[in-house]
C-alpha cells in the first residue's frame, strides 16, 4: 500500500472519531439531562485523547516524507499540505495537556450554561482561570513550535497563517471609520414600528423551516433545534444548526438561523469524495464565517430578499399581514435599524465589528498579563463604555457571559467574525459584478444562482488552496476593508 493511501485511511479514522466527538458535543449542548455533566466531560476528553494519540503517531511523519514523493494531483498534494499542518500543530502539545484542557474546558461551559441565566460571574470565574491557564500553555508551546507569538499560535489555529500583524491595521481602520458613521446613520435614520412583541417559540420554530430550504439547506441531511447559544456542527450528511428564541424579538431567532444556515450550506456543499479526509473540511473560521455572513448580512437583509420573505414571516408567525407595521417598507426599516446594544449576537451589521474588537482587544490583554480574569468584567464595561455608551456593571450575563467561546475555550476565534464579514462583503460584491440582477433574483425567491456560485467558488473547493488564496482567486484582490465600507455606506445612508 503507497504512503498516501496509507495515510488517507488513517485520517479517515480519525474523521469518524471526531465526528462522534462532534455529536456529543451537540447532545450536550441540546437534549443532554442536567447531572449528565461529568461524565459527558470525561468521554470527550478520551475521545480527544484517542484522536491525539493517532494524530502525533510516529508514523505519520514517516508516511509523509514519503507521500510527498508519491502524490501527484493537486488533491493529494493539498491533502499532505493540511495533514503536516495539523502534525505540526499536534505534536507540539502533551497528550496530558490536551485532556485536561478538554476537561477543563467542558466543565467551564457546562458551568457557563449554568450560571449565565443567574448572572451568577463568581461560580463560573475559577474555571475560566483554569481554561484560561491551560489555553495559555498550549500556546505557550505551539508558539515555540511554529516560531511565532502564543497569541498568534492561537489565531493560525482558527485560520492558518492568521496573525496579529494582519489583524491590527484592518481593525485599526474599522475603529477610525465606524463609531462616527454609527452616530450619522443613528441621527438620520427614518422611524419605524417595532415588531417586538409575543411570537411563541413554536411559530418561530415554525418560521426557521421555511425559511432554510429555499436557501438551499438540505434536510434530509441536518436537522434544527435549539440550545443557549446558537451553533452549527457536523459533516456534509448530518449538519445540525441551533438556534434560540427572544423573549419578544423574532429577528434575533430569525437571523440566528439564517446565519446558522450559511454554515450548514457550507457543509452540505463539501465534496463528496473527499469527505473523510483533512483536504475535504472546511477551510478556516474567517471563511466559514465569511459563508454564515454572506447568506445572513448580504443576501438576508437586502431589500430582495426581505421582500419575499415578509408573506412567508406573516404566516408562519400567524400575524395581520394587513396591519401596517407589517409593510414591506416598515419590514425593512426594523431589519435595518441601527442601534448600539449589549448583546454581540443581535448586533446590526454596522456595530457588530465593534463588539468583535471589544473582545479581540480583551484577549489580547489577557494573554500579554495586562489584564485578569478577576478584572475581565471591569474591562468589559470601559469598552462598552467607550464603544457605545453602555454600562454592564453587575450584569455578567449581558456582559463578559453572554458568549460562549472564552468558556469553551475558543480563545482567538472573535477575530474570525469580523474578517468574515469582511470577506462576505468582498465576496458579494465579486458575486454582484457578473450578476447585476441579485436583488431582483432574491426578490423572486431565487436563491440557486448565488449558492451555485458559491458551490463553484468556495464549498467545492474545500481546503484546496488556503483562506488567504482563496479570496485573491475569487475577487483578484487580497481583504481589505473596501468592499465592507461600500455595503454599509450603500445600505444605511441611502
Amino acid at each position: 500500500m503507497t504512503a498516501v493511501k496509507q495515510l488517507q485511511e488513517h485520517f479517515q479514522t480519525l474523521h469518524q472519531i471526531g465526528h462522534a466527538a462532534q455529536y456529543l458535543s451537540w447532545d450536550e449542548a441540546v437534549i443532554m439531562p442536567a447531572e449528565g455533566g461529568e461524565a459527558r466531560a470525561k468521554s470527550l476528553a478520551t475521545l480527544r485523547k484517542i484522536s491525539h494519540e493517532m494524530a502525533t503517531a510516529p508514523k505519520i511523519g514517516e508516511l509523509l516524507e514519503s507521500a510527498k514523493q508519491e502524490a501527484t494531483s493537486a488533491w493529494d498534494q493539498a491533502n499532505l499540505r493540511v495533514i503536516q499542518r495539523r502534525w505540526t500543530r499536534a505534536t507540539a502539545l502533551p497528550v496530558d495537556l490536551v485532556v485536561a484542557s478538554s476537561l477543563a474546558s467542558s466543565r467551564c461551559e457546562q458551568s457557563w450554561r449554568r450560571n449565565r441565566k443567574a448572572n451568577n460571574w463568581e461560580e463560573v470565574k475559577p474555571l475560566l482561570k483554569e481554561v484560561l491557564n491551560l489555553t495559555k500553555q498550549k500556546a505557550e508551546i505551539l508558539g515555540e513550535k511554529l516560531a511565532i507569538a502564543p497569541y498568534d499560535a492561537l489565531l493560525d489555529g482558527y485560520e492558518a497563517e492568521l496573525k496579529r500583524a494582519y489583524i491590527d491595521p484592518i481593525f485599526s481602520e474599522l475603529s477610525e471609520f465606524l463609531p462616527d458613521f454609527v452616530k450619522e446613520v443613528i441621527a438620520n435614520q427614518r422611524p419605524h414600528i417595532s415588531l417586538k412583541g409575543e411570537y411563541p417559540a413554536d411559530r418561530q420554530m415554525e418560521l426557521a423551516k421555511k425559511l432554510m430550504p429555499p436557501l438551499g439547506f438540505n434536510f434530509g441531511r441536518g436537522r434544527v433545534d435549539t440550545s443557549d447559544h446558537p451553533f452549527t456542527c457536523g459533516d456534509l450528511w448530518d449538519t445540525r444548526i441551533t438556534t434560540r428564541f427572544g423573549d419578544n424579538d423574532f429577528l434575533e431567532s430569525m437571523y440566528a438561523v439564517l446565519h446558522e444556515t450559511g454554515h450548514a450550506l457550507y457543509q452540505q456543499g463539501l465534496p463528496e469524495d473527499r469527505y473523510d479526509q483533512p483536504v475535504g473540511g472546511s477551510l478556516g473560521m474567517m471563511i466559514h464565517e465569511s459563508q454564515s455572513l454572506f447568506m445572513e448580512q448580504q443576501v438576508c437583509r437586502s431589500k430582495g430578499y426581505l421582500s419575499y420573505v415578509l408573506p412567508i414571516l406573516t404566516e408562519a408567525l400567524q400575524v395581520n399581514a394587513n396591519d401596517e407595521k407589517w409593510s414591506v417598507t416598515n419590514f425593512i426599516r426594523n431589519v435595518h435599524h441601527v442601534e448600539k446594544g449589549y448583546i454581540r449576537v443581535e448586533a446590526d451589521e454596522c456595530t457588530y465589528p465593534l463588539h468583535v474588537i471589544l473582545r479581540y482587544q480583551l484577549e489580547n490583554e489577557l494573554f500579554d498579563e495586562s489584564l485578569s480574569i478577576d478584572d475581565l468584567p471591569d474591562a468589559w464595561n470601559e469598552f462598552m463604555d467607550r464603544f457605545f455608551g453602555l454600562d454592564t456593571r453587575g450584569d455578567f450575563a449581558n456582559g463578559v457571559m453572554q458568549d460562549v467561546h472564552w468558556y469553551a475555550g475558543l480563545f482567538g476565534y472573535f477575530p474570525c467574525y469580523t474578517l468574515g464579514a469582511l470577506t462576505a462583503a468582498q465576496l458579494y460584491q465579486a458575486y454582484t459584478t457578473t450578476n447585476l440582477d441579485a436583488e431582483a433574483q432574491f426578490a423572486a425567491g431565487n436563491f440557486e444562482t448565488v449558492l451555485s456560485w458559491l458551490r463553484d467558488n468556495v464549498h467545492s473547493k474545500a481546503q484546496l488552496t488556503s483562506g488567504f488564496d482563496r479570496i485573491v482567486e475569487i475577487t483578484g484582490k487580497p481583504l481589505t476593508t473596501e468592499a465592507f465600507v461600500a455595503h454599509v455606506t450603500g445600505r444605511y445612508q441611502s
